[in-house]
């Protein structure tokens, strides 16, 4: 049984990726930002948000720099 990797997430995208064609292939690098919650000292909830980077190759590479 073959198995595939998914992750699935809500984030917004940082900075806009440029498409990349080199001999092998194309290829894309998007900036995206997630964010999460956590309560303080005091009781109230703060915004920390993370960065990722997320690398895009082969025939999905066209459609992810074309995200806004």
């Amino acid at each position: 049984m073959k198995t595939i990797n998914e992750v699935r997430m809500r984030a917004r995208i940082a900075k806009e990726g440029t498409l990349r064609t080199f001999e092998a292939g194309s290829m894309v690098k998007i900036i995206v930002v997630t964010e999460y919650s956590m309560k303080n000292k005091q009781g109230e909830f703060e915004k920390h948000p993370e960065y990722h980077t997320v690398i895009v190759k082969g025939n999905k590479a066209s459609a992810a720099a074309n995200l806004r």
